[in-house]
């Protein structure tokens, strides 16, 4: 993905715990004004608000990406095409019947790998096993 122009609307929030290892994973707010790593996204529609964009410490200023195309650590394999949905440590994984979607794979990934991925708000949840496009 090197040299990639990515275009992400974002939007600035307190970060409530050290970020700086956690780039690229899915965020959830904790508080007004402020977010933390999302744990799970399968069955809470307002877990995922975006994605982290920086590294911020405790107490520093998160940007969270939440429209556009971006990057999403991958927590397992995802892919291309398909919804994704957040799983523990805020990684992306396929989205299924009944989970909340926050964004769309434009790339296929496994764990670890980070992928592009077309980012929405709000999550929408899946009533089919699987949506791609």
């Amino acid at each position: 993905m090197s040299g990639e122009f990515m275009e992400v609307v974002a939007r600035t929030l307190l970060a409530t715990q050290d970020m700086r290892l956690t780039q690229y994973r899915a965020l959830r707010e904790s508080a007004a004004g402020q977010c933390q790593v999302a744990s799970n996204n399968i069955q809470s529609p307002k877990e995922t608000i975006g994605v982290l964009l920086n590294k911020p410490n405790s107490g520093q200023n998160a940007s969270v990406g939440y429209s556009g195309v971006g990057k999403i650590v991958c927590g397992s394999t995802v892919t291309q095409g398909r919804m994704i949905t957040c799983q523990q440590s805020g990684q992306a994984t396929d989205a299924t019947s009944g989970n909340f979607a926050f964004g769309l794979a434009l790339e296929a990934g496994v764990s670890g790998e980070t992928i592009k991925a077309l980012l929405f708000q709000p999550a929408v949840q899946l009533t089919t096993n699987s949506y791609s496009v």
